[in-house]
């Protein structure tokens, strides 16, 4: 009788995991551009089955509390994550020509948008996820007349037990921020596009002509 149960209790365990598999992780990268910075940032993207997460790397404030660090959009927060920056974006585009009219040098002003959402930071190796982090906007001018956009984190980005420091990620023209917008609002698409291609590359083909 206890080998009876032995064996019932294998066959529930491989049928549970069976049924958790949803099929193989999709995984895509792209990179936006910070010149501000000199450089660009990765975007990462993995689906394991539909949904999928988009880690946005940002510009540490703090480069000794952790190696990588930024956004990290969950599948349910795309559209809000876009839409958030779809309105910086028209508000930078409207401070931009006012500020380029006007010949405004040296100001700094903080924009109405807000997004709160979860942060994610890399030290020593290991991924930690944050909730509940909040991203301001700020609109600034320098001495020379060139505007930026500034999203930052005021609080730390910590889990209670550790922290990966502050983050921050600047605009220093609109083509910067659509090319970010682009990435975020095409990455369900791309994804698809790269799951059923590797579900092409891995069927039958004898068997995928008898449909």
């Amino acid at each position: 009788m206890r080998k009876l149960y032995s064996i019932l209790f294998l066959f529930l365990c491989v049928t549970y995991a069976i049924g958790q598999n949803t099929g193989p992780k999709v995984k895509l990268k792209w990179s936006y551009k910070m010149s501000a910075f000199g450089k660009s940032y990765l975007v990462g993207a993995e689906d394991n089955g539909g949904a999928y997460n988009l880690y946005i790397c940002g510009e540490p404030m703090f480069v000794d509390m952790s190696d990588e660090i930024g956004i990290l959009v969950e599948y349910k927060d795309i559209a809000k994550f876009t839409n958030f920056l779809r309105n910086v974006r028209n508000k930078y585009s409207q401070w931009n020509r006012v500020a380029k009219e006007h010949d405004v040098k040296n100001f700094y002003k903080e924009l109405a948008f807000k997004y709160t959402g979860c942060a994610f930071y890399r030290s020593k190796g290991q991924y930690y996820k944050v909730t509940n982090v909040q991203l301001d906007t700020w609109f600034y001018v320098d001495i020379n007349g060139h505007t930026k956009i500034k999203m930052t984190t005021t609080k730390y980005v910590a889990d209670g037990r550790r922290s990966g420091g502050r983050f921050k990620i600047v605009f220093s023209s609109i083509g910067e921020i659509d090319n970010l917008i682009k990435i975020v609002s095409q990455s369900g698409g791309k994804l698809e596009e790269k799951r059923k291609q590797q579900a092409a590359e891995s069927s039958d083909p004898i068997d995928a002509l008898f449909q």
